[in-house]
């Protein structure tokens, strides 16, 4: 925790299908398994939303799904 905030690195996916790593700090803990929508300026998050599961891209689940079992 830094100054009642959290710090969270990211691995995120672009509508293309990129990998980039965003860093993002946030006013509240997160669920550990909350999928989030960043919205990225360059490697640093601008505004977010938590999204359900369903609403995740198939693509980009599977993407996910690869780096957690890594």
């Amino acid at each position: 925790m830094w100054n009642n905030h959290y710090r969270y690195t990211f691995t995120g996916y672009d509508e293309n299908g990129n990998e980039q790593k965003i860093v993002k700090v946030i006013d509240r803990k997160l669920c550990q398994d909350a999928y989030l929508k960043i919205y990225a300026e360059g490697g640093y998050g601008g505004g977010w939303s938590e999204v359900a599961k369903p609403e995740v891209p198939s693509e980009i689940m599977d993407k996910l799904n690869h780096v957690k079992t890594d």
